[in-house]
């Protein structure tokens, strides 16, 4: 009898037994947030890709009088800076070389959270650098003009080679093909030697690259091959090419 009662009593302990899990879940207080440390200012920079930024200087300055003080991130994009023990306020910003399509430049980036904090209370700051994801990318013009020269777009590619790094930090070079009536697209703008090349009688060789009248341009060894290459209006980089 007693072991009757005890089945008939499994399916109700079980049920309470799941009720007191899913009960736990839901009203377990969150994790608390890791303190910060007093006199410190420690956080991420990142781009729009969450990718770390790795070897930008982060500068923290006081309000006031005061000297500032600065770290570098790491390889994951980290940063700790040990401030002076005086009673102050802080806020930090990142200083960041890299192109959005132009020369390049050292530009600033402040926090995501602004405020200025308490030296003495430390602060955590994540500093996100470079526009929204839509605005960080152009393209080559898909019109690309050239004089005399029989294009095999079958073939044809573009390689970019950053002069300094681009919008989203990078300093890889890297190649695209280029397609007949859509040009290069989604390029992350930014400065760059250009080179542009095509297959002929089975070997590849590149071709003469100009600019079109108008446009910024600085040439660089070999001069007939490598151009330093901008965004322009629209962030449509514009190419003129010729035979080697």
């Amino acid at each position: 009898m007693r072991e009757g009662v005890l089945l008939n009593q499994a399916p109700s302990i079980r049920l309470l037994a799941t009720l007191s899990l899913l009960l736990g879940g839901v009203l377990a207080a969150p994790p608390a947030p890791v303190p910060a440390t007093p006199y410190v200012v420690t956080g991420t920079v990142h781009n729009v890709l969450h990718e770390p930024h790795v070897g930008v200087k982060v500068v923290a300055t006081p309000e006031g009088a005061g000297s500032p003080v600065s770290a570098t991130t790491d390889g994951s994009g980290r940063y700790r800076i040990t401030l002076p023990r005086t009673p102050r306020q802080w806020t930090v910003e990142a200083h960041v070389l890299m192109s959005m399509g132009g020369t390049g430049s050292v530009m600033t980036w402040g926090p995501d959270d602004y405020k200025p904090f308490q030296g003495a209370r430390g602060a955590m700051r994540d500093i996100s650098v470079g526009p929204y994801l839509q605005e960080s990318y152009g393209s080559v013009d898909p019109g690309l003009a050239h004089s005399g020269v029989e294009l095999d777009y079958a073939t044809l590619e573009v390689t970019f080679e950053p002069k300094v790094p681009n919008v989203f930090g990078h300093r890889e070079t890297f190649t695209r093909r280029y397609v007949e009536g859509e040009g290069v697209r989604n390029v992350p703008l930014g400065s760059y030697y250009v080179s542009v090349s095509q297959v002929l009688n089975g070997v590849r060789q590149r071709l003469v690259i100009s600019q079109p009248p108008g446009n910024r341009v600085e040439t660089s060894l070999p001069p007939s091959t490598r151009y330093l290459a901008y965004f322009g209006r629209e962030n449509i980089m514009r190419l003129f090419l010729n035979n080697p």
